[in-house]
Formats: C-alpha cells, structure tokens, sequence
C-alpha cells in the first residue's frame, strides 16, 4: 500500500515503462522478483548518477520483494490492529533507514551516519536525551497521525484515480463515518481554513530567504 500511494507519478512511470518492459509479472515469480529489483534500482538512477541514489532504489527493490514473497506464502495471515501496527512501524523503519543513503552527499557519510545510529552513548546527557525525544514524539506524532493531503483534501477527490476502495479503506476519508475528531481536520472552505492556510503560506515565503542547495544538483 506504502508504494501504491507514495510519489504516484513516479511509480506509475516505472510501472508503465520500466516494469511492464522488462515483463512484468508475466514470466513467473523470480523472473518477477528481479524486475521489481531492477525497476527500483533503475528508479534510484533516476534522482542521479550516484551509487547513493542506486542503493536507495536497490533497497526499496528489496523491500518490495519481500512484501511480495510475505503475501505470497501460502499461510493465513494476521490481521488484527497491533499486526497491522507492526507491519506500518516495520515499514517506516525500513523506509526511514534506507532515507540515508538518499540524503547522503556519498556513501562515507552514509556509513558514518548509520554507526552513529547503531552507537550508543557511554554516559549519555539525561537532559538532552530527554529533549530530544519529546521533539522526536512531537514529531512522529504529526507524522502518524496528522492527516495527509489525501485526507485533508477526501471531500474534493484530490488525487488521479482516486476510487470509493480508497475511501472504504481509511475512515478519515468517509465524511459520514470517523469520530468527530477527525472530521474536524477535513478541508472546507471557511475562514479557520483560510487563516491556517494563509500562515502557512506566509511561513514558507519568510523561509525562501535561506540557501537551499538543489537536491538534484548532481544530476
């Protein structure tokens, strides 16, 4: 669902004529399995002529793999709220590790980066230990639960080919269903959204005036 959803345009554009080129689905499991890989390999190229870019595609190649090769076992599977839970925080880990070889300027720095996430302090500051993770769980709560713009947008059908199975599949997206609390996040159009949108706009303008160094500078 993660890469159904995630950079649509892109996928869409390796699906339609990277994977299907390469023969899709059509040549048995492994023969499938390898055009995933090299499709999101290829994919990683993409962004720019770095290894860096190609590990990060190779990685999520793999990752699709593996949620393939998981659904296809031929097990009953678990669907209950704390699996689903685990697979989403699985996911994001995933996810999230392989966002280092990405935003790494080569692969020194991304090796240094991941020892220092796998290190862990001798005697480490309470006090800003305790900081950070109040900015981590601030943080990582608008990321799991402060809606995306799919959600934000539900009433106004904000994305291409976006169908009733996608609604069914997120209460949030159903205006008539959900608690309260969620239709309160809903887009209308009122003056509480113009105010809120009007912010943020202005925010992002005050911020143009740092430099930014183009993420596809190498391209």
């Amino acid at each position: 669902d993660f890469w159904r959803r995630w950079h649509m345009t892109l996928s869409r554009f390796l699906r339609d004529y990277l994977y299907i080129s390469l023969g899709g689905n059509r040549r048995g499991k492994l023969r499938r399995y390898l055009n995933l890989f090299i499709t999101m390999a290829l994919g990683g190229l993409w962004h720019g002529p770095a290894w860096t870019f190609m590990l990060w595609g190779a990685a999520h190649g793999l990752m699709l793999i593996v949620n393939h090769g998981w659904n296809a076992l031929p097990i009953r599977k678990i669907n209950t709220w704390w699996s689903r839970g685990f697979a989403r925080a699985l996911t994001f880990l995933c996810v999230a590790l392989a966002w280092v070889l990405f935003r790494a300027a080569d692969l020194d720095a991304a090796m240094a980066i991941y020892r220092g996430l796998a290190a862990v302090p001798y005697a480490p500051d309470l006090a800003r230990l305790g900081e950070d993770l109040l900015w981590l769980a601030f943080w990582m709560g608008i990321v799991w639960f402060w809606p995306n713009t799919q959600q934000w947008l539900a009433m106004v059908r904000p994305a291409f080919n976006y169908n009733w199975a996608d609604r069914r599949a997120d209460p949030l997206l159903l205006p008539v269903e959900g608690t309260k609390f969620l239709h309160v996040f809903l887009w209308r159009p009122s003056k509480r959204i113009a105010v809120g949108v009007g912010l943020a706009a202005a925010a992002s303008f005050l911020s143009l005036q740092r430099v930014s160094e183009f993420l596809y500078f190498q391209f």
